[in-house]
């Protein structure tokens, strides 16, 4: 059983080179951009579910790989500020597509999905 915190927290910098927000997952392994911060949260949505359909499409358990140590070093340095982590519904950020293909996969397989949906993301600016 693949444990997936009812919480995820995303790690947000702005990237001037490229001119995009970054956000990096500190409880897995993930990365996602977007031009918006506003974005962020619904990309980084279609990051964790796209990684769990591809896994369950072949057959194996989505491969959640903790993240570099400095990731969490920094979530460490800017939660001590708890004002600066804004608190989200993860469900105001699935992707439509979703909830009806990741259904559709596990009747597919007649079992119970191996990972659960997170309920919230906290994201603080580095």
């Amino acid at each position: 059983m693949i444990a997936v915190p009812r919480t995820l927290r995303l790690l947000v910098h702005h990237d001037t080179d490229a001119d995009c927000w970054v956000a990096r997952c500190v409880d897995f392994d993930m990365v996602t951009q977007a031009k918006r911060f506003e974005d962020l949260p619904t990309a980084f949505g279609h990051v964790f579910y796209g990684t769990v359909l591809v896994a369950l499409e072949h057959n194996e358990r989505p491969r959640f790989v903790d993240p570099p140590q400095y990731i969490v070093n920094e979530w460490e340095r800017v939660s001590r500020n708890p004002e600066g982590i804004k608190v989200r519904n993860w469900d105001d950020y699935v992707p439509h597509w979703v909830p009806e293909a990741f259904m559709r996969l596990i009747e597919s397989k007649r079992q119970p999905p191996d990972c659960v949906s997170p309920r919230q993301l906290n994201i603080a600016c580095a």
